[in-house]
Parts: C-alpha cells; structure tokens; sequence
C-alpha cells in the first residue's frame, strides 16, 4: 500500500494528527518497507525538532520517539512507536479543547436540544458546562 505524500494529504489539525498517524502505521504494519518510510516521514514532519507541523507533545514523550528513530535502524521501529504521542495528545484535548468547547454557548445550546450531559469528569473533578 503506497500513502501519498504528506504534503499532498488534507491538512490536518496538530491534534488530530496524533490519532491519523498511528491509525495509519497500524494500517501498514504488514507492509515493513512502508512502515519504516512512513514512520520516518512522520518523524520528519511531526516530531523532529525543526519538523514543519510539530505536535504538541511533552518533552519526554518528544525524546523517546527521537531517541528511537534517530538511534535505531529503521528495522527495529517499534509498531506502536507512536502511541505515546498519541495518548498524550488526547489528554491535552480532553483537558484543554473539549473542556473549553463544552463552555461555549453553542455546545450549551445543542447539549440542551440533545439532551446531552451537562457536566463531565475531567481528572476525577466534575466540570459544569
């Protein structure tokens, strides 16, 4: 399976990227050849220091992934290389975007229509919307 290049794919929000990136590996971890490529233009792109679309992602996490594609041979990439980065941009979106989005008057208003919930646990704490 050849993806097209990254640059030639819909842009994407940095935190979505996250969930495409390893939806993908996971698509092509039978195919070795493409999964290293893939993985080392992810790298390139999302993570490497001077990658054009990095994600937000804590220094750690940031330094395994570094350490593991710029020290290992392309052969060695764990399948789930990017998992971490992943978990991780989905607790800044779930403490950071979801929590301010379920405060704006259009959640309000369509939770309301809905009858979607009006408060939701975020680090064991109950927020309002």
């Amino acid at each position: 399976m050849n993806s097209p290049p990254l640059e030639t794919r819909p842009k994407f929000y940095p935190s979505k990227v996250s969930e495409w990136a390893v939806e993908e590996l996971r698509a092509i971890a039978n195919d070795r050849a493409e999964f290293e490529r893939t993985v080392q233009e992810m790298f390139d792109t999302f993570i490497a220091a001077d990658s054009p679309l990095a994600i937000n992602i804590d220094h750690d996490t940031r330094t395994d992934i570094i350490e593991r594609v710029q020290t290992k041979t392309p052969d060695t990439y764990p399948d789930n290389i990017y998992d971490r980065a992943q978990t991780h941009v989905y607790r800044l979106m779930e403490k950071d975007c979801f929590s301010r989005f379920v405060h704006t008057p259009a959640y309000k208003e369509v939770a309301k229509k809905l009858s979607l919930p009006q408060t939701f646990r975020f680090n064991g704490r109950l927020s309002p919307c």
